[in-house]
C-alpha cells in the first residue's frame, strides 16, 4: 500500500480516509508520517503537495473527524490560525455532523482551511481515478487497434465466466435476432387493429407508421400508447395482450445467437437469466435441448412467483406472453406499464436487477444500453458496490471506421461527396466517439466488447462462455458453414499484397504491415473456425486425418502469413464433401 509510514493508525475512520488519499493524490508521498516540520505532534495525515481537486496547493494537514461538532469546528478554526502562519492548508475530513450544514472555507494570507464530508471525498477521488483511466484507454486507444483490445476484454471475461456467479441480461436483439419482429414492426401490425377506421382509410394510417411515430416523439413506449388507447377507443371489449401475442411470434424463430444462450443455460454457466422480452423462444429453445419447465429451469414473471427454487430462474421482469397459451400477462408494452413498474423502486423485477448488479457478473446480450432505468440502476448499483472495478460486460455494435459519419446527407466537417472523405477527420471522430463511450460505460461499471456486424455476436458469445455450438450443427448446415468460411479465408489469401523480395521496398513492407495489421486477426479466427468445422465433420464419419494434415491444422505459425490454409482447408472439405452426400 503506497504512503504507509510506521506510525499506527488509530481507527478506521482514519483507514478509510488514508486508502481515499491515496486514491487521490498522484504524487508518491508518505501521507503518515511521524512528524512535521514546526509541529509537536502530527496530523492524521500530512500532504506536502495538497490535494489541487480540493483548491488545496502546497503543504496540507489532514484531520478526521468521526462527527464534527460546534465545538470541534472552533478547535480546528484555531489550528488553521496557528499553522497557517507556517504555510500549511488544513483539510478536515469529517464522517457525521451535529452543526446544521458544512463549514464555508476560510482563508488566511493564501492558506486555506476547508471541510469535507468523507462521502464527497471519495466520490471525488472516484471520479480523479476514472480521468486517470479515460487518460489511459484513450491513449491506449491510439495505439493499439480496437480488436486487440477486444482480444484482451475476452479473455478477461472469460476468466470470469470460469470463477461463476453470473446473470445473463436479454434484450430485443436476442429476439429480433431469432426473426421476430422488431418493436417497430410490431407497432406497425397493431395499427391494423384500430378497428375504427375502415378499408382505404385504416390502409392510409397503417402506412403512417412513420409520420406516427415522429407525432409520438420517436418513442416506442408512447407510440405503444397511442395504438392501445385508440384500439380502445375502437373495441371497449379488445385485449391488447392477446393481440400483441397475435403478432408476435413469427414461424420460425432461431438463431444461433439463441442456440448459444441456451447452451449456455443448459450448460449452468449462468445462475439466472434477466430479460426484458415478453416472448418465450428462449424457453422454448431450452425444450428443443431436453430441458423441462419447473424441472431445469422456471419463467418468473410476477411478484408471487419469486421464491427460493432450485431450478434455474428465468426473470421476464416487463412480463410474458408465452406463444403456445389461451392467457397472455401483462407486460411492459406502452408508457403507461413502464411508469407503473419503474415508480416503485421495490418492485420485485427492479428488486432482482439491483441484486444481480450489484453481487453478480452481468453480461447484456442483445441491449442498446440506452434505456433510462437500466443505466439509473447501473448507476445505483456501482455506486454501492465496495470496489470501483467495471464488473459486468456489454456486447455492442459500433459502425466500421470507413463507413463512419457517412450518410446520404453527409457529414459537413468530413465529407463533400462520397468519394471526398477527409479520412484524418473521420478517424480522429471515430476513435474520439468510441473512447468516450467506453469510457461512460466503465463509469456505469460494464466493460464494452465491440463487433461491427451482428454475424460475429455468436463467435464473440463462445469464445467468452466455452460454447460448443458446432456439435449441435445437422451435416448440411456444417458443410454450408465450411464453404463460407474457406471462402473467406481464400479472399483474404488472395488480396495479400505481392512484391518482389529481391527489390523489396519500403513502400512494400508498409502496404504488407498495413494489410496484416488489417486482417490479421480477421484470419486466425477463421481458421480455428473453420478447423473447428472440418474436425468436427471429419469426426462424423469416422475419418481419419492424415497426420501431414493434423500437423498443418494445429501449426499456428502460419497465421502471421495469411497463407496456404486456404488450399488446405479446401482439399480437406473436398474429401469429406464425397463421403458425406
Amino acid at each position: 500500500m503506497k504512503g504507509l509510514s510506521l506510525r499506527n493508525i488509530y481507527n478506521y475512520e482514519e483507514y478509510q480516509v488514508q486508502l481515499v488519499l491515496e486514491k487521490l493524490t498522484s504524487i508518491n508521498q508518505d501521507i503518515r508520517p511521524e512528524a512535521v516540520d514546526g509541529m509537536l505532534m502530527p496530523p492524521d495525515f500530512f500532504l506536502k503537495e495538497g490535494v489541487s481537486e480540493l483548491g488545496l496547493e502546497g503543504p496540507t494537514l489532514v484531520e478526521v473527524k468521526g462527527t464534527l461538532s460546534y465545538s470541534a469546528m472552533k478547535a480546528m478554526e484555531g489550528y488553521f490560525e496557528t499553522h497557517s502562519q507556517n504555510g500549511y492548508n488544513v483539510l478536515v475530513v469529517f464522517f457525521k455532523r451535529t452543526i446544521s450544514k458544512t463549514p464555508s472555507p476560510k482563508e488566511i494570507d493564501g492558506k486555506r482551511l476547508v471541510y469535507i464530508p468523507f462521502s464527497e471525498l471519495k466520490s471525488k477521488a472516484k471520479n480523479a481515478r476514472i480521468k486517470k483511466e479515460d487518460d489511459y484507454y484513450y491513449d491506449n486507444a491510439k495505439k493499439k487497434d480496437w480488436k486487440d483490445l477486444r482480444n484482451d476484454i475476452i479473455e478477461e471475461a472469460a476468466d470470469v465466466v470460469k470463477q461463476g456467479n453470473i446473470v445473463l441480461f436479454l434484450g430485443a436483439g436476442v429476439s429480433s435476432s431469432a426473426k421476430m419482429p422488431t418493436w417497430k414492426d410490431l407497432l406497425k401490425n397493431l395499427m391494423a387493429e384500430v378497428k375504427m377506421l375502415k378499408g382505404d382509410s385504416l390502409k392510409a394510417f397503417t402506412e403512417l407508421d412513420s409520420h406516427i411515430y415522429k407525432e409520438c416523439g420517436d418513442s416506442n413506449l408512447i407510440m405503444a400508447r397511442y395504438l392501445e388507447t385508440a384500439i380502445q377507443l375502437s373495441d371497449k371489449n379488445a385485449d391488447f395482450m392477446k393481440l400483441i401475442q397475435q403478432h408476435l411470434y413469427s414461424e420460425n424463430h432461431s438463431s444461433e445467437l439463441l442456440t448459444d444462450l441456451a447452451l449456455i443455460v443448459k450448460s449452468r454457466k449462468a445462475d439466472e437469466v434477466i430479460t426484458y422480452n415478453f416472448d418465450d423462444i428462449l424457453e422454448q429453445e431450452l425444450v428443443k435441448m431436453g430441458l423441462k419447465e419447473s424441472v431445469n429451469f422456471i419463467p418468473i414473471a410476477r411478484d408471487a412467483e419469486v421464491s427460493d427454487h432450485n431450478n434455474l430462474p428465468i426473470y421476464h421482469v416487463h412480463g410474458i406472453i408465452p406463444e403456445h397459451t389461451d392467457t397472455a400477462d401483462t407486460v411492459v408494452f406502452s408508457e403507461k406499464e413502464y411508469h407503473n413498474r419503474y415508480r416503485n423502486a421495490y418492485h420485485w423485477s427492479n428488486v432482482e436487477q439491483v441484486h444481480a448488479l450489484m453481487r453478480k457478473h452481468c453480461f447484456f446480450v442483445g441491449l442498446s444500453m440506452q434505456d433510462p432505468n437500466l443505466r439509473r440502476l447501473l448507476d445505483t448499483a456501482c455506486s454501492m458496490n465496495a470496489t470501483d472495478k467495471p464488473s459486468h460486460y456489454t456486447f455492442l455494435q459500433r459502425t466500421q471506421q470507413e463507413n463512419y459519419c457517412l450518410s446520404e446527407k453527409g457529414c459537413q466537417y468530413v465529407q463533400v461527396s462520397q468519394s471526398l472523405v477527409d479520412k484524418k477527420k473521420q478517424k480522429d471522430i471515430y476513435l474520439l466517439n468510441y473512447t468516450v463511450l467506453e469510457n461512460i460505460y466503465r463509469q456505469l461499471g460494464v466493460n464494452v466488447i465491440w463487433y461491427e456486424d451482428h454475424n460475429e455476436l455468436p463467435g464473440l458469445i463462445e469464445r467468452v462462455f466455452g460454447v460448443d455450438r458446432i456439435q449441435q450443427k445437422s451435416d448440411e448446415e456444417l458443410k454450408q458453414k465450411a464453404e463460407e468460411l474457406i471462402q473467406a479465408i481464400e479472399k483474404i489469401e488472395k488480396n495479400v499484397p505481392e512484391f518482389n523480395p529481391a527489390t523489396l521496398s519500403l513502400e512494400d513492407n508498409v502496404k504488407a504491415f498495413l494489410y496484416y495489421q488489417q486482417y490479421g486477426n480477421e484470419y486466425k479466427t477463421l481458421v480455428h473456425d473453420c478447423g473447428d468445422v472440418l474436425q468436427e465433420l471429419s469426426n462424423r464419419i469416422d475419418y481419419t486425418v492424415p497426420e501431414n494434415i493434423t500437423k498443418l491444422v494445429n501449426d499456428s505459425s502460419k497465421y502471421e502469413n495469411l497463407s496456404g490454409y486456404g488450399d488446405l482447408y479446401r482439399k480437406w472439405f473436398e474429401s469429406i464433401r464425397v463421403v458425406i452426400a
